[in-house]
């Protein structure tokens, strides 16, 4: 039995009775083989900084390792292949040694390159789809390499093809880059602002993530837990309570609002149950303070909820999801 307690950012009591780590795609086809991989026996981990694990896992864990990064095109459109098992801010900072630029404003966020475009992962006015070419996976149901292209993954916001795809694992991420820097400022907290360098505006990122989101160490969480809901404006002017929150224009006829808000505005930051609950230094995060497992977390999930709903007639969506 393997303790994978620490293997996740809410350190949820979590153990499995097959844990095995592959650094690359021939490691990957032996444990294919040699424990009968199929869709359904097994399950991909991270770093478990953007999902929840169950108290016992049923099927087989793997976790990716490989850490290598191959630049194949170095000059004005830059080409790089990255191992699933990297560390997403250990590519940030690759990058920013090289000048490869693109990626600065995702700086700070946790978990490997393989899980970044699972979520499509975004933040400050980016998306990771936005530089990503193509990806490697293995196909567990046709045992064999493919490359999926940016336009086949189907990304939109904190989405893609792949998790509904559980049969593709991700071995390694292709990503176009520019030997420009060109900041990118349309994120409200850094407009009228201007950054000589990436390092300067990668730093200025880490140093608003540190304020915003709490210790990882003392308060054991996965960053935003809800997504910030996007809804039709026909509803959103239907609704007078949603007058009083801050909205944004996400599409011609849609409205996004903030999780966060909605939340504090019900007085919901700091709520606790058992050794979890929102945070309350940021209330979009949800925070461990004890000894809990996954049927906690759904419990506080399922309380802000309702709450939520009963008041604005929302429906939250979690952004981690449930291995």
């Amino acid at each position: 039995m393997y303790d994978l307690s620490h293997q996740n950012s809410l350190k949820l009591q979590s153990t499995a009775e097959t844990y095995l780590e592959f650094s690359n795609t021939d490691e990957l086809v032996e444990i294919s083989k040699n424990y009968g991989l199929e869709q359904g026996n097994f399950c991909v981990i991270g770093e478990g900084t953007n999902s929840i694990f169950p108290i016992s896992f049923k099927n087989i864990v793997l976790k990716a390792m490989g850490k290598d990064i191959k630049i194949i095109n170095s000059h004005e459109n830059i080409l790089i292949e990255v191992s699933a098992g990297l560390e997403w801010d250990d590519l940030i900072d690759f990058c920013c040694e090289k000048n490869f630029y693109g990626l600065e404003n995702l700086a700070g966020i946790p978990g490997t390159v393989g899980a970044a475009p699972v979520q499509n992962i975004g933040a400050y006015g980016k998306e990771v789809s936005e530089n990503i070419s193509k990806i490697e996976v293995f196909d567990i149901k046709q045992k064999t390499l493919k490359y999926i292209d940016n336009e086949e993954c189907k990304f939109s916001y904190r989405d893609s093809f792949f998790k509904k795809n559980k049969h593709l694992i991700i071995t390694s991420v292709f990503f176009s880059l520019s030997s420009i820097f060109n900041a990118n400022l349309s994120y409200r907290d850094l407009q009228n602002k201007s950054f000589s360098s990436a390092q300067a505006l990668i730093n200025f990122i880490r140093k608003i993530r540190l304020k915003k989101i709490p210790d990882r160490i003392s308060y054991p969480n996965l960053g935003s837990f809800f997504k910030n809901p996007i809804i039709g404006k026909k509803s959103f002017n239907k609704n007078p309570k949603l007058s009083k929150l801050t909205s944004l224009s996400a599409s011609p006829d849609k409205v996004k609002l903030s999780a966060g808000e909605i939340i504090e505005s019900l007085g919901l930051k700091g709520m606790r149950i058992n050794g979890c609950g929102m945070s309350a230094q940021h209330a979009l995060v949800l925070v461990c303070t004890g000894f809990c497992n996954a049927n906690d977390i759904r419990r506080v999930e399922k309380t802000v909820k309702e709450i939520v709903f009963n008041e604005y007639q929302i429906n939250l969506e979690t952004e981690p999801f449930y291995l």
